[in-house]
């Protein structure tokens, strides 16, 4: 007996059936193909099996193939490094992928509070940074591009503040920040002190020896000690007579009056916000003055002055950075294109 089923394997049984007696056969058909699923990070990538490219992007969950020998191969544009397998599937067999994908390029904001700060990226998890590992700028954009199954760690450093160390989750990213934001830097316990200063006492407490006496001097037969000679100082001749009347006003000895300090004149400015439209071909990431504010097309509010705008697009490679002067109250508009 022989039982055939679309989409199923054939199952076959040999029965003898005798007179006068029943026979049960519940045959189970198993599937004919093998069901795979894939899923990872990041998603939305593309799938070829055996070098044929599906329109299906990842996630996958119970697509068929057929069984047999494949190599399976996930990329998502220039990017990334692609993820590549090779399975033996079996009829029936259901096969669950899980793939990571490592960026080739990363582009890496580091903020840090306050000034004079070190960034570093090293692959040591404790040992100091090399001087050519601290070639970056904080709070400013930068490009990385890591090698592929290397760990790398981010490392912050300052005189006299302690390091701050993290390690960086560059799996399926393409964008990377410190988990923290806003890296604040404490102050190092063993940082010298500066001692405190000593007042002189002028004054000095063991009393001044007293002045050599004079030389003796003998004469014939009797011996006394000499005199230093006297100086008198005339004072100088008191005038009598009074001044003039034309000359009172340059000998008064009333004060000037004190000289009148006007105020510092305010800004015109006056701070405020406007608003801008950032669109871009093509669609890139947004950093206002080092600090990522999301994707285009986006409308953002800033505050009044002049700002650093760099527009981002890692799949492409592209960037631009232009700079736009924001009004109070005003609204513009700014389309950048990132291939010129």
């Amino acid at each position: 007996m022989k039982i055939v089923h679309q989409g199923y394997r054939t199952e076959k049984r040999r029965i003898t059936v005798e007179a006068g007696k029943s026979v049960l056969w519940e045959p189970v058909l198993k599937p004919a193909n093998v069901s795979i699923s894939i899923n990872g990070i990041p998603q939305s990538a593309m799938v070829k099996i055996d070098g044929t490219e599906y329109r299906e992007k990842t996630p996958w969950t119970g697509m068929a193939i057929n069984p047999g020998r494949h190599t399976i191969t996930i990329t998502k544009g220039d990017a990334f490094y692609p993820y590549e397998k090779t399975v033996d599937a079996k009829p029936g067999d259901v096969l669950n992928i899980k793939y990571t994908l490592y960026p080739k390029k990363v582009t890496v904001t580091v903020p840090v509070e306050g000034k004079g700060a070190a960034v570093c990226i090293t692959q040591s998890s404790d040992a100091p940074p090399a001087p050519a590992e601290c070639s970056y700028r904080a709070n400013e954009p930068f490009e990385f591009q890591p090698e592929k199954g290397k760990v790398y760690y981010l490392v912050v450093t300052r005189k006299g503040y302690e390091e701050f160390r993290t390690k960086m989750e560059l799996a399926g990213k393409n964008v990377w920040s410190p988990p923290v934001g806003k890296v604040v830097l404490k102050k190092s316990p063993l940082s010298p002190v500066p001692a405190p200063k000593i007042a002189q006492n002028t004054q000095s407490s063991v009393p001044a020896p007293p002045p050599p006496a004079p030389p003796a001097v003998t004469v014939g037969m009797t011996s006394r000690k000499s005199t230093p000679p006297r100086v008198v100082v005339a004072p100088p001749p008191v005038m009598t007579r009074k001044p003039a009347r034309d000359m009172a006003p340059m000998i008064s000895s009333r004060p000037k009056p004190p000289m009148v300090t006007r105020p510092k004149s305010k800004s015109r400015s006056g701070g405020g916000t406007g608003k801008v439209m950032f669109l871009a071909r093509p669609r890139a990431q947004i950093y206002v003055d080092g600090a990522p504010r999301g994707y285009t097309p986006r409308k953002l509010t800033l505050s009044a002055g002049r700002h650093k705008i760099t527009l981002i697009n890692n799949a492409r490679g592209l960037r631009k950075t232009i700079y736009v002067n924001v009004r109070p109250g005003s609204e513009m508009r700014k389309v950048v294109s990132l291939g010129e």
